[in-house]
């Protein structure tokens, strides 16, 4: 049964102000609640997270390819070809998946990032002018800053993350589309910097919640929809999976005041992005447990399979997708007023348990409602790709 909403009076709502706000856990609260995100241990040092753009596996093949050439030697020594026996083929495969390998040979996979050094894109610090600061996390700090006449955004990392900050790097450094933030370059000197565009508009999370006296529209909220669809639908087409999809990290390329101004969405903050492994092209591709992280991502827009443990693919943004296109519709935060700690949250999304539709406006497209219900299903399977969901709110659009 669920359970009524209190309405906060918006004289009493306090928000975070910047693009990454402090979470804190409040009862009956306008901020998104306190949530633990699970990094992956790397031990790789900064220098040597930048001097190749590498992808998730590349460094896992190189060992492979080390492994092989040591075997190799090994069998010349002992005056035979190193491949003429099977059992030293066998060890050489089994130092590293079926991917790795393929890497190792020189082979194309879906996920082999191109071999740029970070010097293609090191922009000189000195060339920047750091301006105020605009955002602020528990581990990065993003500043408006102007290089050579143009107006960027800097994100500073606070300390050694070597494994987000090359994943973001190679990432955005791969990729182009019109809903991808731009990367315009990388800053080696100190604390590793990113250089992309400047998004004037600042976060979604903020024109929802925060900015409620901008008046929106059903067009532009389906607008908004539409071009976190197609920024993620890309995404998916090149087997990278997201996996910190929110509000908070879907920027505005410009102020939306009225009705009368367009959004358009990008997607940004792609330090927990994973690619994922080759499969055959017959069927899905199922994920073993351990090959993805468990409980990545913040615990309002994780998907059951993400809070469980479990095993899980690109779905998982789908399910974030939902959530997102509740804020969107409801202009309310998920859960907000229902006095459950995130633990709790964690549960009841995990026994079928989603977001309060009372607070869906009654003039809302009946079409909106469909897509999110059928994108925050509980099993993977049943919610739809981003294909499919596009398809959807284009039918919503011209409605």
């Amino acid at each position: 049964m669920t359970e009524r909403v209190n309405v906060t009076p918006a004289a009493q709502r306090q928000g975070p102000t910047s693009y990454y706000p402090a979470f804190g856990i409040r009862k009956k609260s306008r901020t998104p609640l306190k949530c633990s995100v699970v990094k992956e241990e790397s031990q790789a040092q900064i220098r040597e997270a930048i001097t190749e753009i590498p992808s998730p596996s590349r460094s896992r093949a190189r060992r492979a390819k080390q492994l092989q050439d040591n075997n190799a030697a090994q069998r010349e020594n002992a005056g035979g070809c190193p491949w003429d026996a099977p059992e030293a083929m066998e060890a050489a495969k089994a130092a590293a998946p079926p991917a790795e390998v393929a890497e190792a040979k020189g082979e194309a996979t879906p996920r082999a990032a191109a071999n740029v050094g970070a010097e293609s894109f090191e922009v000189d610090l000195a060339e920047l002018r750091i301006g105020e600061c605009i955002g602020a996390g528990t581990t990065a700090e993003v500043f408006r800053a102007s290089w050579h006449g143009t107006d960027v955004a800097v994100k500073k990392l606070r300390g050694p993350l070597p494994s987000e900050f090359q994943r973001e790097l190679a990432v955005l450094s791969q990729f182009r589309h019109p809903h991808l933030v731009l990367f315009m370059g990388v800053s080696t000197a100190g604390h590793p910097k990113i250089v992309s565009e400047l998004c004037e508009g600042g976060t979604l999370f903020r024109l929802l919640h925060q900015q409620k006296e901008v008046p929106l529209s059903w067009p532009q909220r389906i607008k908004v929809a539409l071009d976190t669809a197609k920024g993620m639908n890309f995404l998916h087409r090149q087997r990278l999976v997201h996996r910190d999809l929110k509000s908070l990290n879907l920027l505005l390329s410009a102020k939306v005041t009225d009705r009368g101004v367009t959004p358009w969405v990008k997607v940004s903050d792609f330090g927990l992005s994973r690619f994922l492994p080759q499969c055959a092209p017959s069927g899905p591709c199922a994920l073993p447990h351990g090959m993805m992280t468990g409980g990545v991502g913040t615990a309002l827009w994780m998907a059951p399979e993400v809070l469980t443990g479990n095993s899980y693919d690109e779905k998982v943004d789908v399910y974030s997708f939902a959530i997102v296109l509740y804020e969107v519709l409801c202009r309310w935060i998920p859960f907000d007023g229902s006095g459950l700690e995130p633990v709790s949250i964690a549960v009841a999304v995990t026994s079928g348990r989603r977001p309060d539709m009372r607070c869906v406006p009654t003039d809302c497209p009946i079409s909106l409602c469909r897509v999110m219900k059928s994108c925050w299903g509980h099993a993977a399977a049943q919610r739809p790709t981003f294909d499919a969901v596009l398809e959807m709110l284009k039918q919503a659009q011209s409605a």
